[in-house]
């Protein structure tokens, strides 16, 4: 059986780089929107990133201790048969 699959070494920190915060509310103008787009995500970002990336380690020792993988496919040749065509379905 041959298995392969994806790092899980790095999962929660590669969530912080794409997370986008948005803020809605009555009365909430176009001005507070730019402010938290252009002022409290650049600051939060790698706030989130360091905190995700310090989970990282026990997230991965947790799922191996469990048997847990992600994003990984097993596969296994049940038979070989060379020379004779076959119809398979």
């Amino acid at each position: 059986m041959k298995s392969a699959g994806a790092d899980t070494s790095h999962l929660l920190s590669g969530l912080a780089g794409g997370l986008d915060l948005s803020v809605q509310g009555a009365g909430l103008n176009g001005a507070v929107k730019s402010i938290v787009a252009g002022t409290v995500m650049p600051l939060l970002r790698p706030v989130l990133a360091s905190m995700l990336s310090s989970l990282d380690p026990l997230i991965y020792n947790l799922l191996q201790t469990i048997g847990l993988q992600l994003g990984t496919v097993s596969v296994a040749v049940h038979a070989v048969n060379c020379g004779r065509p076959a119809i398979v379905g």
